[in-house]
């Protein structure tokens, strides 16, 4: 076995004692139990995700060839898309810098300095 220290909120640890007083193991057997079934569960997560997966992909009636150029249209519709909100996206920042430079222009001077605030 190898060795392992870890740190553990003061609130977990209580709990954990809690839980090892009803069954009187010692914390390195609670906490070997713990990591075990926590690797249990995440592998039984990657394997059914896995079977998921070929669930989905062997559900297509797609030939090779029609999945790929379904697949490319997909991505192709998607960088439109892309382009499209990047488009709208560099237009408000320029709307937002206009408005910015036009506030800061129309702006009135007062004895404690310019103040946007103030019409123009």
């Amino acid at each position: 076995m190898l060795r392992t220290q870890i740190y553990l909120p003061e609130d977990l640890r209580k709990e954990i004692d809690h839980e090892r007083a009803t069954t009187g193991e010692s914390l390195s057997q609670y906490m070997r139990q713990a990591a075990e079934v926590a690797v249990e569960r995440d592998k039984k997560r990657m394997i059914d995700l896995k079977k998921l997966a070929q669930e989905v992909v062997g559900s297509s009636t797609r030939s090779k060839p029609e999945a790929l150029e379904w697949v490319k249209q997909i991505r192709e519709d998607r960088r439109l898309a892309d382009e499209k909100w990047e488009k709208r996206w560099k237009k408000a920042k320029r709307k937002i810098g206009q408005d910015k430079s036009n506030s800061q222009n129309s702006s009135q001077t007062t004895k404690y300095g310019k103040s946007q605030y103030l019409p123009a």
